[in-house]
């Protein structure tokens, strides 16, 4: 039963119809380009649960050209075409969002169907369902829409019957009198956009992105364009950025980084992970899953393997971008060529060394209409509103690429500690290259001089043998040939100032060079400089140790006095009991430098329980924490798998650094409960330290830098501690970082326990 009627005309009411123009006003003047509307109607036979979508080109090089869509959907009865397919902006998607697989149907305007006017002048719908025993065809002719006078619902179109036993559900669109010559570069770029209109089919990296339909092009005129993505190539990815939105608000970050060491083919695998509570992200847009993988076009990465940087470039050039997928169908035009929604290409701009640009990510962002219903495409359905909701989706992912932004710097900076730097023999070629290139430029231009006057020799004593009739039109390209040459000669030049300003840079920067290691020279020297001033506070604490122990045994002396008993002022013998306690206090803290050059601190390596000396040396700082109310926590994890090999003296460097700084921190912060607790875990053969301060939070501006020498955010730091720490765990195997917890401080330090 259909859902519109025509009530009776009342002479006292108007209403509007519609011009038969409607027809092209939302087909071709939609519809963008013909791409689309093919878009369109593989989007139909998904609402209709087709499995099996194959578009068929015959003879696009001819005037006889067709396109096929046929599928093995559902089908349309009679009722379906009359109520459905023929009515324009029908609601049925509205009122039954799912269809009978379960699938979120994705025409929700009712204007895909001319899709087909855009595509071609005559439309034959062949549809056959198993809820009827007959085959429909209904043939559609777009012209009637510009040739006859009536109205747009009063064009008529035949429709016939076919009686079928046991035939295949499904429906096939046969276009005809095509309005566009298709290309082969056009049937490639839809074989391309057809692939990439599900997601990703990289099932073997992730489950999230992933479609059952199968979507086929065949084009016997250009069948070598496959269109088709190279998935082993994704294997060989250098970083995956995950991020996901949950129902409940709360979300998560995730980063597999790939990373080769020097003169090594070894890669080795370093995965980095965040929760975030819905309070940290706090965004509009609903549930989100996004994932990109993201490769480096430089074609050392890629030596040894079974093909080389051509085929990541080709890779690259095809699918790079981040694709938005709705109900696991792309909406256009993100991830397009020069579509760089999430501005990825200008942040790379201001930080080209740890910014990923679009042309290095292929990815996608799935999201549901159900559940992301402030994410509406337009009507065209070629763009999304720029609503909060969508404002709140560039945020999210733009904080999954800072993430990558994050670790990349911290990765780097510890890749080059190890690989040393070898910035300087680079820029020394670049000098040499630019010199070597500005002579060639030079010779150039001298021998295009010769060869100009070697023709101008020519063309004297040919115009002297021709007729004269031929000079003018030989002088003409005579001219033109001249003003090819001054145009050589311009751009030669032009390359060779270039050399000369690459040159320049290159020196300048070989100079910051020079200035870089001067500063790690001045770098070595202070740390010897603390390495003295250890020795100088350890011989000064022998010196004062017998000092001190002298005076602390005369006011005991003094005490027993019967004139000291005697002195009724309560104030003179609380000044000598308060004289006691810093003795001993100073006597404490002396003992610390006496042990700092103890021979079985320093001698040969050996075995250290890593637990005991950090409670060693923890003991020595507990009054000072006690007096600032701060409590010191150790919780061991370890079931006594806490032994390296090693020095006494490096584990209380790295100890005393750490209490150091979670002391200045901890007596800056806030006045609310204030602890340091140190937890030990054991995690595949390596000792986990947390050290956890509640005191004056990094900040996330600074936290990129706090293991950079001499950057410090105390007012009298050295900006030494951390680095001390960081190379020092280096020389074990070892390393520290900051974990993502703001405003927590916890650092976390790995020691291989073999």
């Amino acid at each position: 039963m259909a859902r519109y009627k025509i009530g009776k005309l009342d002479p006292n009411l108007l209403r509007f119809n519609v011009s038969p123009r409607f027809s092209q006003l939302i087909g071709r003047q939609l519809i963008s380009n013909p791409t689309v509307a093919v878009l369109e109607l593989i989007k139909n036979s998904y609402d209709a649960d087709a499995d099996n979508i194959t578009v068929t080109f015959e003879d696009i090089s001819s005037n006889q050209g067709k396109i096929i869509i046929k599928d093995d959907g559902d089908g349309m009865t009679l009722n379906d075409l009359k109520t459905k397919w023929m009515v324009v902006g029908t609601d049925d998607k509205l009122h039954s969002v799912q269809t009978k697989k379960g699938r979120r149907k994705l025409g929700e305007k009712g204007i895909g169907r001319f899709s087909v006017e855009r595509l071609a002048r005559k439309t034959t719908i062949r549809t056959f369902s198993q809820e009827s025993s007959q085959l429909i065809e209904l043939v559609i002719d777009w012209d009637k829409y510009e040739t006859e006078n009536k109205f747009f619902n009063q064009i008529t179109h035949p429709i016939k019957y076919e009686t079928v036993s046991d035939g295949a559900k499904g429906t096939e669109i046969i276009l005809e009198g095509l309005r566009e010559n298709w290309s082969e570069e056009m049937i490639a770029s839809l074989r391309k956009e057809v692939f990439l209109l599900l997601p990703l089919d990289i099932g073997k990296l992730s489950v999230k992105f992933k479609s059952e339909v199968k979507v086929n092009v065949k084009c016997n005129d250009y069948p070598n364009k496959s269109g088709e993505l190279q998935e082993k190539l994704l294997q060989h990815y250098h970083a995956r950025l995950y991020g996901e939105i949950f129902e409940d608000g709360s979300g998560l970050f995730e980063l597999n980084l790939r990373l080769k060491k020097k003169n090594s083919a070894q890669e080795t695998g370093i995965k980095y992970e965040r929760k975030l509570t819905k309070d940290e992200l706090d965004y509009t847009c609903g549930p989100v899953v996004f994932e990109a993988f993201a490769f480096l076009r430089d074609g050392r990465l890629y030596r040894g393997l079974d093909f080389n940087k051509d085929v990541i470039t080709k890779l690259l050039d095809d699918y790079s971008g981040i694709r938005i997928y709705r109900d696991d169908f792309r909406v256009k035009p993100y991830g397009d060529p020069n579509n760089d929604w999430l501005n990825l290409n200008l942040e790379r701009v201001k930080s080209p060394e740890y910014r990923l640009a679009t042309n290095q990510v292929i990815g996608g962002v799935k999201i549901s209409r159900d559940s992301n219903p402030g994410l509406q495409d337009v009507l065209s359905r070629e763009n999304l509103y720029e609503t909060q909701e969508f404002k709140d989706l560039t945020a999210f992912i733009n904080r999954v690429f800072n993430f990558y932004t994050y670790a990349s710097f911290v990765e780097n900076r510890s890749k080059k500690k190890e690989d040393g730097d070898t910035r300087e023999e680079l820029y020394t070629k670049i000098i040499e290259g630019s010199s070597e290139l500005k002579d060639e430029v030079s010779k150039g231009l001298r021998r295009i001089e010769e060869k100009k006057e070697n023709l101008e020799k020519v063309a004297k004593t040919v115009d002297a043998e021709r007729n004269v009739q031929d000079i003018p039109k030989e002088r003409e390209k005579a001219a033109e040939l001249d003003n090819f040459v001054d145009d050589v000669k311009t751009e030669l030049n032009k390359i060779s100032e270039l050399a000369d300003r690459l040159k320049s840079d290159a020196v300048e920067v070989t100079e910051r060079i020079k200035e870089k290691d001067s500063f790690k020279k001045r770098e070595m020297q202070i740390y010897r400089n603390i390495a003295s001033l250890g020795i100088s506070a350890a011989q000064f604490g022998h010196e004062t140790a017998k000092l001190i122990l002298n005076a602390v045994f005369a006011i005991k002396a003094l005490n027993r006095f019967e004139e000291i008993k005697a002195i009724k002022s309560k104030g003179v013998r609380d000044e000598l009991t308060y004289l006691e306690q810093y003795l001993t206090s100073a006597n404490q803290k002396a003992d610390f430098f006496r042990g700092y050059l103890m021979r079985e601190k320093q001698g040969e390596k050996k075995k250290l329980d890593v637990i005991k000396v950090f409670a060693e040396v923890i003991q020595g700082f507990e009054k000072s924490f006690k007096d600032k109310t701060i409590s010191i926590e150790i919780i061991d994890n370890s079931l006594g798998n806490s032994i390296i090999e090693g020095y006494y003296g490096d584990m209380e460097s790295i100890i005393t650094n750490l209490l150091t700084n979670a002391y200045k921190a901890l007596t800056q912060g806030s006045d609310d409960k204030k602890f340091f607790k140190v937890t030990f875990n054991v995690k595949d053969n390596d000792l986990i330290i947390n050290a956890i301060n509640t005191g004056k939070p990094i900040e996330p501006e600074h936290r990129s830098q706090i293991f950079e020498p001499m950057f410090t955010t105390h007012k009298h730091g050295t900006g030494l501690g951390l680095p001390i720490i960081d190379d020092t765990l280096k020389s074990y195997g070892g390393n520290i970082k900051l974990l993502d917890e703001y405003p927590i401080t916890n650092f976390e330090i790995q020691i291989p326990l073999k």
